[in-house]
């Protein structure tokens, strides 16, 4: 079983910077290069992953999308409360 590394959180400017360190680590677990989620699942490196890199992928993918949805949703959320707030 892989070595997890334990994460402070605060270090990490946000959370997508958060979860990129957690994908490198788990590129550097399994001896993947270091790329995108999308780009290691559904490219060329495909078949020669193992099904427990293709399902981690696969919900790695998933959260990704949710972080990403949600930081949108707050900035939208933002601007809308505070409009013109920089001028």
């Amino acid at each position: 079983m892989p070595k997890v590394k334990h994460y402070n959180t605060r270090l990490s400017h946000d959370k997508l910077d958060f979860l990129s360190d957690v994908l490198s680590d788990f590129c550097d677990s399994q001896e993947l290069p270091f790329m995108s989620a999308d780009d290691i699942l559904y490219g060329d490196l495909r078949d020669s992953l193992t099904e427990y890199a293709k399902n981690w992928l696969e919900k790695y993918i998933q959260v990704w999308d949710i972080i990403q949805e949600e930081e949108v949703n707050n900035n939208i959320k933002l601007e809308t409360f505070i409009p013109n707030f920089h001028d």
